[in-house]
């Protein structure tokens, strides 16, 4: 049971018996709060991520409208 089709699903949790009925309702309804848990972690950490990206990218254009400002002297001893 895919909980979330709007990304790309890069694993899964399989349970099963060769008998029939082995597993109680309860079981699988706590397995798919497992599965519900897992996916909103996975999502929250993407997000984390790609957060952590957009901010590295602002501080590198901060960085590079102020060298723009400085003369190469300045620059120089930035680099080192």
């Amino acid at each position: 049971m895919r909980l979330f089709r709007t990304l790309p699903a890069l694993g899964g949790l399989f349970f099963g018996h060769s008998r029939p009925g082995v597993f109680a309702e309860r079981l699988e309804m706590v397995v798919a709060g497992l599965g519900a848990q897992a996916n909103r972690h996975h999502r929250q950490c993407r997000r984390e991520r790609a957060g952590r990206h957009e901010e590295e990218q602002d501080e590198r254009r901060r960085v590079q409208t102020v060298l723009r400002f400085f003369p190469k002297r300045f620059t120089k001893l930035i680099d080192c």
